[in-house]
């Protein structure tokens, strides 16, 4: 049995996308012969929804540093359970408190590389040491955050026998990283592309990115997408019928995914509908409170989105304005078999095909226009009570980003360890 060490400093109870990605990936390979230990980090959290069922996986948590522990431990102290409700996230003093924060991690991001959460380098370094690495045979790392790359880079280096698998969810070329920084750390990103035995990606557009400004070989690049989990492990209640109701799920960022010309859509609709944002997206609270069919849920831990997502009429993906990222939302909106309204920057998003070819929804630019005129066509089909027959999604293609297929494809990579050449 091969015996694999994972480096995700986000893993569960967090919640984020690398989080889940890693929650799901790693209990397929456990549930599939595999034994897998866990390096993350341990930090007081709220959240915890998700728990690991399988006893082939072993958690080692290690103190992530002092700046990370004491935000999280103040978080967790100051708003205790009320950290994720929305009354308590457009408060003042949380808005100041999150200013406050992004001030100090700037300053850290800048000392860093990558950014402030590579303080945990040497205290997970010194935990793997004294484990030893004698017992892996494959070594996985997840970026983001770039110190998991770093970690890989230093076993890779103490242990060249070891299989490196690097996960790249998010590359330097990500919009939030500042410009000196891509240059520095995207040295050092393309020297671990060069290092590790395999590498994976989340997209196609991602793979020509690194094939011309790293040269590396597209051959030793797999594409491995967000995914959705199976419909056994998730509520399927009925969608509400008096009105039509719409659900964004995930974050808006200033310059690259922004909610503008949404809500002035939103706001010329005469036809009766209920528009839900879930995530961390307090700073735009003051845009969504002025229009009242938009209602500000907050942060909502992962069950109760599955859930949700499940209840409404229309979800909504808003792609970013960069090709080469996808909003792992859209893959949960998949599973869901409900109607998409996928809203896009370029003709080139990849989104696009994925909701062609499924027939899950309908593609429009992020221009108000024709946001607008997507939102009343859904209204129509709404009226006319022929929504949910309208959209005829092909579940054998949305099978394909299943967890447990995409573990599959993972597990082949593993078990070719030893071909010769790129597979």
């Amino acid at each position: 049995m091969k015996k694999i060490l994972l480096v995700s400093y986000s893993f569960i109870p967090f919640e984020d996308p690398q989080s889940l990605r890693w929650y799901y990936l790693s209990r397929y390979l456990a549930r599939n012969g595999y034994e897998v230990d866990v390096l993350t980090v341990n930090i007081p959290y709220v959240q915890k929804a998700l728990r690991l069922e399988n006893n082939s996986i072993r958690t080692i948590r290690v103190f992530p540093g002092f700046y990370s522990f004491f935000t999280n431990f103040f978080k967790r102290s100051f708003f205790s359970d009320g950290y994720y409700k929305s009354s308590v996230r457009i408060s003042s003093n949380f808005l100041t408190l999150k200013k406050m924060h992004k001030f100090f991690k700037k300053i850290l991001d800048i000392a860093f590389p990558g950014d402030f959460r590579s303080e945990w380098f040497i205290f997970a370094i010194s935990r793997l040491i004294s484990l030893g690495l004698n017992r892996y045979s494959v070594l996985i790392t997840s970026q983001e955050p770039f110190v998991d790359t770093l970690i890989g880079m230093f076993l890779k280096i103490l242990k060249p026998d070891l299989f490196w698998i690097a996960d790249f969810g998010d590359t330097m070329f990500a919009p939030y990283y500042l410009k000196l920084k891509r240059i520095v750390d995207g040295f050092i990103e393309k020297g671990a592309m060069k290092m590790a035995d395999k590498i994976i990606v989340t997209n196609h557009s991602v793979v020509k990115q690194i094939e011309s400004i790293y040269g590396i070989n597209r051959k030793k690049i797999s594409v491995i997408t967000q995914g959705y989990p199976s419909l056994l492990d998730i509520d399927k209640s009925e969608s509400r019928e008096n009105k039509l109701t719409m659900l964004f799920c995930g974050t808006f960022y200033s310059g690259f995914r922004e909610p503008d010309a949404l809500l002035y859509a939103l706001e010329r609709m005469q036809y009766p509908i209920e528009f839900l944002i879930a995530g961390r997206n307090e700073e735009f609270y003051e845009k969504f409170s002025r229009i009242r069919k938009v209602k500000y849920l907050g942060y909502i831990s992962h069950s109760e989105i599955l859930s949700l997502q499940r209840k409404v009429d229309v979800l909504v993906n808003i792609s970013n304005k960069q090709t080469h990222q996808l909003a792992g939302k859209l893959f949960e909106y998949l599973g869901t078999t409900k109607p998409i309204l996928n809203i896009v920057y370029s003709p080139y998003d990849e989104s696009i095909e994925i909701i062609s070819s499924t027939g899950c929804g309908i593609t429009c630019m992020n221009e108000p226009e024709m946001i607008y005129n997507a939102l009343n066509f859904f209204a129509a089909l709404h009226l006319k009570g022929k929504l949910k027959r309208f959209f005829k999604c092909n579940k054998e293609k949305i099978e394909f980003f299943n967890w447990d297929n995409l573990g599959s494809i993972l597990k082949e990579v593993i078990e070719n360890i030893g071909s010769t050449g790129y597979y």
